[in-house]
Parts: C-alpha cells; sequence; structure tokens
C-alpha cells in the first residue's frame, strides 16, 4: 500500500471514529472489536478502490500487441531505456530555464538498437514536459514507445516502471536505467549504467560500450536475457563484455593458429 493510500485511509479511519462507528472492546485490552476490524477493513477495500487510478499505471496492457510472427521466426526483443540521466541530464538555469545535454552517443546507440530491439523509452517525467525532450532526442524515429509518469505505479514515494506491465515476454527484456534498484523490482532485468550528471565530460562511452554487448545477445539468440545479465551482476556491462571480446578473439586466434600447424604438419602446403 502506498503512502497516499494509508494516508487516506487513515482519514477515512479518523472520521469513523470521530462519528462513532468504530467501537473499542475494553475486555479485550482496547484492540477494535470485531465489528470496528470488519468495518476497518470495508473501509480499507473501498480506499484501494479509490486510490488505484493514482497510483496504477492507466492501463494493464502498456504497450499493445505484436502483431502474429510468420511460422518460425520471433518478436523482436524489447528494450527499455530510462531519459534522464540515463540519455540525456536536465538542469535548471535561473537565465535559461531548464536545459537538456545529450549523453554522448546517444544517436548511434538509438539507430543501433532499433536494427534489432523494440525500443522503449520509459520515464517518470510528466508527458507534457518530457515528451518536446524525447522528441529532440529521437530524430529519425528509431524509438517505437515512449511511456511517461501515467504508465509508472506510485509506490511507497517512488514511481516504478512495472515491466510486468509492458504486455511482453519478460525473458526478451531488458531495461537501462541509470537508478535501476529505485526504479523497477524486475532488476533481473536490468542493466545499470553509471548516472550522466557531467554535461562537459564528452569522452562518456557508456552507450557506445553497450552496442556490442546487446548486439551479441540478438546475435547468439539468447533465450533468457536474465540468465546472460546475471553473469555481469554488479560490473559494468558494456567493460566486462569487452573482456569478453577480447577472450573470444584470443581462443578463435588460437584454434586458428592450431588448425594451421595441422595443415603445414600434414603436408596440404607442399607443392
Amino acid at each position: 500500500m502506498s503512502s497516499g493510500t494509508k494516508a487516506l485511509l487513515a482519514a477515512f479511519g479518523g472520521l469513523g471514529l470521530a462519528g462513532g462507528a468504530v467501537a473499542y472492546d475494553r475486555s479485550s485490552g482496547g484492540h477494535l472489536s470485531k465489528v470496528a476490524s470488519e468495518w476497518y477493513q470495508n473501509v480499507e477495500e473501498r480506499v484501494l478502490d479509490v486510490a488505484a487510478p493514482l497510483t496504477e499505471p492507466t492501463r494493464e496492457k502498456l504497450l499493445p500487441d505484436f502483431p502474429p510472427c510468420p511460422p518460425g521466426h520471433e518478436n523482436l526483443r524489447t528494450l527499455v531505456v530510462d531519459l534522464e540521466d540515463t540519455l540525456c541530464h536536465l538542469e535548471w538555469d535561473r537565465k535559461y530555464g531548464w536545459r537538456t545535454a545529450k549523453r554522448p552517443g546517444v544517436d548511434q546507440f538509438l539507430m543501433a538498437m532499433a536494427k534489432s530491439y523494440e525500443v522503449v523509452i520509459f520515464t517518470s517525467g510528466h508527458f507534457h514536459f518530457v515528451e518536446p525532450i524525447v522528441m529532440q532526442l529521437d530524430p529519425f524515429g528509431c524509438v517505437a514507445h515512449r511511456l511517461y509518469r501515467e504508465s509508472t505505479r506510485f509506490e511507497k514515494g517512488k514511481h516504478i516502471k512495472d515491466l510486468t506491465k509492458l504486455n511482453r515476454d519478460l525473458s526478451r527484456v531488458i531495461i537501462v536505467d541509470d537508478d535501476l534498484f529505485n526504479v523497477t523490482h524486475q532488476t533481473e532485468n536490468g542493466i545499470k549504467v553509471k548516472p550522466y550528471k557531467d554535461v562537459h565530460d564528452r569522452s562518456d562511452a557508456t552507450l557506445l560500450n553497450l552496442i556490442p554487448f546487446l548486439e551479441d545477445i540478438v546475435l547468439r539468440n539468447v533465450k533468457d536475457v536474465r540468465v546472460e545479465l546475471a553473469k555481469y551482476e554488479g560490473k559494468d556491462v558494456g567493460e566486462e563484455f569487452q573482456k569478453v571480446l577480447r577472450a573470444r578473439q584470443q581462443a578463435k586466434a588460437e584454434r586458428k593458429k592450431k588448425g594451421l600447424g595441422g595443415a603445414i604438419r600434414g603436408g596440404w602446403l607442399k607443392k
């Protein structure tokens, strides 16, 4: 139950107590009597019904159904990307108002991902404030869907991005966010990136470093992205995957070298 719902419930409860609807059972040490408990439960259910539109996403399915796939084909995996401090940094300036700085590599990242993923920008920002920023970030139409605050769940004072509401198979969903553990319960689907706050740092390669890893997920047709992401838990995915690539290249070179040695020993290169 969210803090807002609790506050509403407390208010209703206070009205009931003031009106004498709730009576204490003195023989039980001051606990609520059975009648009072039933009344309180009834109020709670009504308050939850009233509060639901304010705390739950505005619709049950945040994304439309995929069209039917031809036999032998699969739908795209879904890549959910945060906006603030992930793709860009928003900063208030007393002279100029709100100013936006794109993270280095945004254009390349979105264009690369649009080839292999259903790209979704999911932000807790208000539609009217954030929509113009999203449009500027995506001039080439790489983003398939945009989700705003009304698509989040308000819980314990935070706007939660509930991936179970996406209408997608979670084994094929990845979320990239700088504040992963505060925005979703499905952290096993997440890639946490360092927040982009220093707008003067144009050497930031966070997004560019993620491209090879995310492309590799598709190339190897990983069945459950959560299993693959678990290998990088607590690590910088982009940097760690560079090590994986180097190890693969080294192993490939060694196999090639062994194969060439066998060919020479076997006399294949003799004239």
